[in-house]
């Protein structure tokens, strides 16, 4: 029954802080995205939002939550195996981070690490993530939990989950609540298509909000 998923998504959220799930449609997408060189500001781009968004997986979840939730980031990154990093290095999570992994993807994961206070060794430059020394990491009693998506998958975590990825990609989607919301929308180009899609986008999100704006400063690539 979808309750009880519902609850034992839950449960391994609040326990190991994320919920892992292999899945080949994930990866399917992201290798047609891959192919035609990731048209973030495009149609096509909004599609691959779209996805995210209506996955009722997701949208359970964050709905459970009782909490207001916006994508605000959302950015593919590359394997850095070694680098051990995380989204929010304050109190109790106020968001969520919904992973997209590649085919032949490799994550290593630390189980209760969102209930740990860890000392970040880095602000990565360009990209709203702390880094962490792996020996502080073990100091914890942390254990890690690697994870391989040989046809693609999810990762839904708590933003204060660790996570090594060490090999493939992947595509980050980032939930806020609204006072932790960055500043700066994701823009789009200045284009009637876009415009509206993303209107179109925008009603039928429902409790889930996008921080997309069009902008003149972009030239359409639709």
């Amino acid at each position: 029954m979808a309750s009880d998923w519902l609850e034992a998504a839950n449960q391994s959220l609040q326990e190991d802080g994320f919920l892992a799930l292999q899945d080949f449609e994930v990866g399917n997408r992201l290798e047609a995205f891959q192919s035609e060189g990731f048209p973030w500001r495009t149609l096509r781009g909004l599609e691959s939002v779209e996805a995210v968004l209506f996955d009722p997986r997701i949208r359970d979840i964050l709905k459970a939550q009782h909490a207001k939730f916006i994508l605000g980031h959302r950015l593919r990154y590359s394997a850095k195996p070694g680098c051990h990093r995380r989204f929010w290095d304050g109190g109790p999570s106020a968001f969520f981070v919904v992973h997209e992994w590649a085919k032949g993807s490799t994550v290593e994961c630390w189980v209760g690490s969102h209930q740990v206070a860890i000392q970040h060794d880095s602000e990565a430059t360009g990209a709203p993530v702390f880094e962490y020394a792996k020996e502080k990491l073990e100091a914890t009693g942390c254990k890690s939990k690697t994870f391989h998506f040989p046809r693609g998958g999810l990762l839904i975590a708590d933003a204060r989950v660790i996570w090594d990825m060490q090999a493939g990609y992947e595509i980050v989607n980032v939930f806020f609540t609204p006072e932790l919301l960055p500043g700066l929308a994701m823009e789009l180009p200045d284009s009637p298509r876009l415009a509206e899609k993303l209107g179109n986008m925008m009603e039928k999100t429902g409790d889930l909000g996008i921080n997309f704006k069009i902008s003149s400063d972009w030239k359409s690539e639709s």
